[in-house]
């Protein structure tokens, strides 16, 4: 047995770990808030967050192989487990909860037990410290607060691998050899565990097919340990079918996680589109009333000043129709009246503005000056035209848009409108 280089193992578990942190932070950070202000940068948050990982699984890696030497240095003297079952176990789903406890305070136990059984002059292992580090792995799944104990755990980890290496080098020093559970070493004509192998190909396969192949490697990866450990040395390559169990596990659990951070604008892309036509149904819904109260008020549209109470009072609109999927404001209406129509009616040109998206409140007309694309994230509003089409108008299509009829637009029909009483 050899001594673990100590420096290597804090340093690739403090910094990988250390570098998705800030990743995610700033991966959140360009999702949530900076997206507000240019949503490409949605997409980019996006793509970093699946970068993220990268460091994780290294210092996940790194860590998984100094815990397998650390069990490996007690292996067969008074370990209650294996290293491989110690690493593997970790990666089962929910049996993992369970299996933290035995392979990071079960370690310490049987640490500490075999030096006081054996008198070794080695450093006494904190297994309060190991207990804290399994609990803490339990409540990092609670959402949100999770993050908390998962940093925390972060650093009572690391003081843990680096006590942790410290015993193992104090082991090597005092010129303790771990004793292999199977009889004896492999044989010099042993053959390499085809389950162990296959074990790492299909791992390493799940990295190409979204974690598919993932789950029947560990479940190979652990079958070919116990198959090894029970040739009695006919067959080798546990440290094949280790690998294969971590890798496995990281395509299996890391690798969706990582499809949906790859998905997330396509997915956020689609509840956009979706608010916009809930929008446009709104407004159709809107422009019927309109057309319904013109044609019993001669021709004539709702007073502007009150157009969202006459339509709720003389047409019996739903007061929800009046908000705009994509507004999360408090204010009960996210459209305005074109203030120039109500002069002309039904007889203004078919394709001028009656209805515009615009910023919370109720009752409200005006131009293009109160305009919003805010409920579309800056992408453009819907319209309801005269004619009661709707459109979604991108944003810089809306210069275009008609708000007042040209004279010679109109007919006859028209100027008697504008000029008749309400």
């Amino acid at each position: 047995m050899k001594k673990v280089k100590k420096g290597f193992y804090i340093t690739g578990w403090l910094a990988g770990n250390i570098a998705f942190w800030i990743l995610v932070f700033i991966s959140f950070a360009l999702m949530m808030i900076m997206s507000k202000i240019d949503p490409s940068l949605k997409t980019a948050g996006a793509i970093l967050y699946a970068f993220s990982f990268i460091p994780m699984i290294f210092a996940t890696v790194v860590g998984m192989v100094l815990l397998y030497k650390m069990w490996a240095a007690i292996e067969g003297i008074g370990a209650r487990t294996t290293p491989g079952k110690a690493v593997g176990f970790l990666f089962i789903p929910f049996f993992n909860f369970y299996w933290c406890f035995q392979a990071y305070w079960g370690w310490a136990q049987d640490y500490n037990k075999t030096v006081s059984q054996r008198q070794i002059n080695a450093p006494i292992m904190p297994e309060g410290l190991a207990l804290i580090i399994a609990i803490f792995q339990l409540l990092c799944c609670i959402p949100y607060l999770g993050m908390l104990f998962g940093l925390a755990n972060l650093i009572l980890v690391a003081i843990f691998f680096a006590k942790g290496c410290d015993a193992v080098n104090a082991l090597v020093d005092a010129g303790v050899e771990p004793q292999k559970v199977a009889a004896g070493l492999p044989l010099e004509n042993a053959k390499t565990s085809g389950f162990a192998i296959s074990s790492l190909v299909l791992g390493i396969l799940g990295f190409f097919t979204a974690g598919l192949t993932s789950l029947a490697g560990l479940i190979l990866g652990i079958v070919g340990i116990n198959s090894i450990k029970k040739s009695g040395g006919q067959l080798k390559g546990d440290g094949v079918a280790a690998a294969g169990i971590v890798v496995s596990s990281i395509g299996l659990i890391i690798l969706p996680i990582i499809m949906l951070a790859i998905l997330m604008p396509a997915l956020g892309k689609a509840r956009d589109v979706a608010r916009r036509v809930m929008c446009e149904n709104n407004m159709k819904s809107l422009g019927a009333a309109m057309i319904a109260y013109a044609n019993d008020n001669k021709g004539l549209y709702p007073t502007s000043s009150k157009w969202c109470d006459l339509l709720v009072e003389k047409k019996g609109v739903d007061s929800k129709t009046f908000k705009c999927a994509g507004d999360d404001s408090q204010w009960r209406s996210s459209y305005a009246m074109n203030a120039n129509i109500e002069s002309f009616g039904s007889s203004a040109p078919d394709d001028m503005v009656l209805l515009f998206e615009t910023r919370g409140g109720w009752n409200q007309c005006g131009g293009a000056e109160i305009m919003s694309t805010n409920n579309h994230k800056g992408d453009g509003c819907n319209i309801l035209f005269n004619d009661g089409t709707v459109e979604f108008i991108k944003t810089e299509d809306l210069k275009d848009l008609r708000w007042a009829p040209d004279q010679n637009d109109l007919g006859l029909s028209a100027y008697l409108l504008k000029t008749g009483a309400r």
